[in-house]
């Protein structure tokens, strides 16, 4: 991620003010005014370009920096959780809690970096629960400690998104999810125009994170999260 640069030092006795910084990782420093020159535009921030400098005497006001947004996080969704503990807990709730807490929070970066969803989530640890689940209201239970990691973690996110509802249900015919968004979406993602998204009415796939085995990069998650962004627009939501 490469920062923006400073702006330039306006020249003396009516020089205009510096430029903001230019668009990178952060937004470059504002210039520095020159003698009778506008004053120094501000900094430009991750998500935003700095403010235009203001006019001074003789000389113009300074041009504002440019963005700084991270091109590696081109979205900003809203996804949100709780977590639920127990008020005294023991150490084996200690861990489980810590190892979920781990894995939400990469889970719901990920999503909020490549969706503009926005869902509050209420988590618990539940040891009678074999894996994990997620439902459309909101909830997720870990169970097992091997389900404990951020792909599982996204697999049932896009549970309470909507995949497996009653509504996804009504597009699922002889093992394909019709919905046409989600369709061009997969054949776009694997340039082949025949692709189609498989589902057994709960998952979907590929994609659907339905084994932690199934990502072999970042760029598999990403198209988790289009792919769960087209089926949701399917469903109208």
């Amino acid at each position: 991620m490469q920062s923006g640069g400073a702006g330039a030092t306006a020249g003396n006795n009516g020089g205009n003010g510096g430029n903001g910084g230019i668009a990178g990782g952060n937004g470059g420093s504002g210039g520095i005014a020159g003698n009778g020159g506008g004053s120094s535009g501000t900094a430009g921030s991750p998500d935003f370009g700095g403010t235009a400098g203001t006019l001074g005497e003789g000389g113009a006001a300074g041009d504002a920096g440019g963005s700084g947004a991270d091109p590696d996080c081109p979205k900003q969704g809203g996804i949100t959780y709780t977590l639920n503990r127990a008020p005294s807990p023991t150490p084996m709730q200690q861990m489980a809690y810590e190892r979920i807490q781990s894995a939400m929070d990469e889970a719901v970066a990920f999503y909020n970096c490549h969706t503009e969803i926005v869902k509050s989530l209420s988590v618990s640890y539940e040891p009678s629960v074999p894996t994990a689940d997620g439902n459309v209201n909101g909830s997720i239970r870990f169970g097992s400690t091997a389900s404990m990691n951020p792909i599982t973690a996204m697999h049932e996110i896009a549970h309470t998104l909507g995949v497996g509802s009653n509504e996804y249900r009504k597009f699922v015919k002889d093992g394909i999810f019709t919905g046409e968004i989600a369709t061009n979406e997969i054949r776009a993602i694997t340039g082949d125009p025949t692709a189609v998204v498989n589902s057994d009415g709960t998952h979907f796939w590929p994609y659907g994170l339905n084994y932690t085995s199934e990502v072999m990069s970042d760029e598999d998650l990403v198209n988790h999260c289009r792919m769960v962004v087209a089926i949701r627009a399917d469903m109208g939501l």
